[in-house]
């Protein structure tokens, strides 16, 4: 899978490294995708983009399924799946992380990072643990609970 400035999204076979499909991002004009996370047992695709869009695909369909217009109110840089949670993160320029629903989509909790102005990247621990970590623009790592409301370890 690739993405990036034009807003389309590349899927490329693991054993032929040829094009399979290219997925265009609907209705818009191009939307830099920032990340993206592949659920290859639904199969579905997450794409992050910069308009603050959270995009899922059906990978088998190669067609946009559903779209959350604003799942923050600017960039989002970042979405990671905990399978065994049944949950997704992510975060952005909004200085915000936020907990989705795997299956529905709908958000769990959302939390605004303080004193800073973006956190480019979460990561789960492992797939046994609800823990994931955070990293932002003031430079911190941070190790959350999955609710994102505590903050169990932070790097000053």
């Amino acid at each position: 899978v690739g993405g990036g400035g034009d807003g389309n999204i590349s899927l490329i076979s693991r054993e032929t490294h040829q094009l399979i499909a290219t997925l265009k991002y609907p209705g818009k004009p191009k939307q830099y995708i920032y990340d993206f996370y592949w659920m290859p047992d639904r199969p579905l695709l997450i794409a992050a983009s910069r308009d603050g869009s959270l995009r899922f695909w059906d990978t088998n369909k190669k067609e946009c399924i559903e779209t959350i217009e604003k799942a923050h109110r600017c960039d989002v840089r970042c979405v990671r799946e905990n399978k065994r949670a049944g949950v997704f993160a992510t975060c952005g320029d909004d200085a915000h992380v936020k907990v989705w629903d795997a299956k529905d989509f709908r958000l769990l909790s959302a939390t605004k990072v303080p004193g800073i102005n973006f956190v480019f990247k979460v990561e789960w621990l492992n797939n046994d643990t609800d823990g994931f970590l955070t990293c932002d623009s003031g430079g911190h790592v941070r190790l959350w609970e999955p609710s994102c409301k505590t903050v169990f370890y932070e790097d000053d």
